[in-house]
């Protein structure tokens, strides 16, 4: 019990001796003023500059909320600071810190908005921010952080008669100077989703950038009747991009595809899908094997015709395709037609609208089996048709169409078609 009494009675002198040893060496803060509000803030120029405060170690000076702390009386301020609210108070070891003072609105004189002043800008994206040239100090070549707008900042360079002279320390200025950015844009990495079919010359990028967005947005192919217009992040394409929405990083992309031909109008038949109609101003029609899963195996008598097609010059169809009577009729500009796949028709199922002068012949391309019906193609007075027909036909069948199709000229198919 003596010893826990003895120990206790050590530690409170310990505390005591330590107490009176620290208000040897400190102000009693208890009892310490307060600090005078600095007087008389001004703008002088660039700088902001008050009346110095008895016994202040420093400056707490807010402006729009931001400390900045200085120990004297006076601050040199931003460009960027035109226009502010700032107010001042001072701080001491010892004392409580003042009052701020009144707060206000920075406003530079034109004068010295023109002064001697460094520019930074990124030409690329036509942004800059100014600085004001200190006197006595040295202009800065910090690096700066251009990731937000996708770039890598690499140094700063004066662009002087077509020569960059990079800038890669502090140096004096007596007049106002352009300091432009060296930047790379940061490459991001993209991976596409494509189903089968959809072919890209030369293959796809494996990375994009700020400056090859639109670009990479822009890339299409076709395919079987359908197109690429657009992409999407998402699976089931929801999710259109474009370069205005998108957030650069990291990347997948999912095609939004489309039929090429937006005139088309299908129902159902036998056996799948009748192309019915076509109504519109394109050139060239590519009618599909299959739409929304289902097969398209007939085109129906008068789906593609003159009045609803008036500038269609080339019709190709993507699989094996019956073309009813009068499927195709009466197109002024008509001069080539291509089947993929198999064709069978009726008679007259191609009705040629030409000129009785024998011009503009008509070209007929069969990948596969050539219809059985010979008279499939018209002409205006009937069979056979008075505009010149060209046929080309795989060796397979050259010499059958040949002995049965008469009326036109065969030809074998070129190797590289």
């Amino acid at each position: 019990m003596k010893k826990k009494i003895l120990v206790i009675t050590l530690l409170a002198a310990a505390i005591t001796g330590t107490f009176f040893a620290l208000r040897a060496l400190l102000p009693n803060l208890k009892d310490a003023g307060v600090l005078s509000s600095p007087e008389n803030v001004r703008v002088d120029g660039h700088s902001l500059v008050w009346y110095s405060v008895e016994n202040a170690d420093g400056y707490e000076v807010e402006i729009d909320g931001e400390i900045r702390s200085v120990s004297r009386a006076k601050i040199n301020l931003k460009y960027a600071d035109n226009g502010k609210t700032v107010r001042v108070r001072a701080v001491g070891r010892g004392y409580a810190p003042s009052e701020f003072t009144e707060a206000f609105s920075l406003a530079f004189s034109e004068a010295t908005l023109r002064g001697n002043i460094v520019t930074y800008g990124l030409s690329q994206l036509d942004i800059s921010r100014k600085e004001f040239i200190y006197t006595g100090e040295p202009v800065s070549v910090e690096p700066e952080d251009f990731s937000a707008y996708d770039y890598e900042f690499l140094y700063w360079y004066i662009y002087d008669n077509g020569i960059k002279y990079p800038q890669d320390k502090p140096f004096v200025s007596w007049e106002s100077v352009l300091l432009l950015a060296e930047v790379r844009p940061i490459e991001y990495p993209v991976t596409f989703v494509l189903p089968e079919g959809f072919p890209f010359a030369g293959g796809l990028p494996e990375t994009y950038n700020v400056e090859t967005l639109s670009d990479l947005l822009s890339l299409t192919s076709r395919a079987g009747g359908y197109r690429i217009v657009g992409w999407s992040t998402t699976e089931n394409g929801e999710n259109e991009v474009s370069a205005a929405s998108l957030t650069l990083g990291p990347l997948t992309l999912y095609p939004r595809i489309s039929l090429i031909n937006a005139g088309f109008t299908f129902s159902p038949c036998e056996g799948g899908l009748a192309l019915e109609s076509y109504c519109g101003g394109d050139e060239c029609l590519y009618v599909p094997a299959f739409y929304n899963g289902e097969k398209v195996v007939k085109v129906s008598g008068g789906a593609i015709r003159g009045e609803n097609a008036p500038n269609v010059e080339y019709v190709e169809f993507y699989g094996d395709i019956f073309l009813d009577e009068g499927a195709v009729s009466a197109c002024p500009k008509l001069t080539r037609v291509v089947f993929n796949g198999n064709a069978a028709a009726s008679e007259s199922a191609i009705y040629v609208a030409g000129d009785l002068s024998g011009n503009d012949a008509l070209t007929i391309v069969i990948y596969g089996a050539p219809p059985s019906e010979t008279a499939f193609i018209a002409g205006y007075f009937g069979f056979p048709p008075e505009k010149p027909v060209v046929l080309y036909v795989s060796e397979e069948y050259f010499e059958a169409v040949g002995n049965a199709y008469s009326f036109c000229e065969v030809k074998r198919l070129p190797e590289e078609e």
